[in-house]
């Protein structure tokens, strides 16, 4: 038997942990920068996809409690980046949507992470990207299996990924 570091996609796994390391070096400099904390800049993160969010979703996706998000949502109003309002089909919920400030942010943090434009580079073909997107997705399934007893759903894999 091989050892882990043989394995096909430890390359991957490698360069990964690097980018995320990277990753978080940049949200605490975004977030040095807007005066928030970490958490408050992750749960700004869950804005990129989603228009609005129920409270007790973005627990669930932070996995911290409702009384840790009510803290950090209170910290990103006052700094004018997300706004509470009542749901209005249950009004014993609270949903969050970014402000234009919040998805201001978000699009200062996330262009950072696209590369500079390179003349002499060749475009990724896209059968290989949907191909390093799915592989991605499945070692991140994977794990999350191995570290969650809520199965192979604690990873939400994007429809576009699924279906490449």
């Amino acid at each position: 038997m091989g050892s882990v570091e043989s394995e096909p996609t430890w390359g991957l796994v490698r360069g990964l942990t690097l980018y995320c390391g990277l990753f978080e070096q940049l949200e605490r400099r975004i977030a040095r920068r807007h005066r928030l904390r970490i958490s408050d800049l992750r749960c700004l993160h869950e804005f990129r996809w989603d228009e609005e969010i129920p409270v007790r979703t973005l627990a669930q996706r932070l996995g911290l409690s409702r009384s840790r998000v009510s803290r950090i949502l209170d910290r990103l109003e006052e700094h004018r980046l997300v706004k509470r309002a009542i749901d209005p089909v249950d009004r014993r919920g609270i949903n969050v949507h970014a402000t234009a400030k919040g998805r201001r942010l978000l699009e200062e943090f996330y262009a950072a992470l696209k590369p500079e434009p390179d003349a002499s580079a060749e475009p990724l073909p896209a059968a290989d990207v949907a191909c390093a997107n799915r592989v991605v997705f499945e070692l991140c399934r994977e794990l999350s299996e191995r570290l969650c007893n809520d199965g192979p759903e604690s990873v939400a894999i994007p429809a576009e990924v699924e279906s490449d």
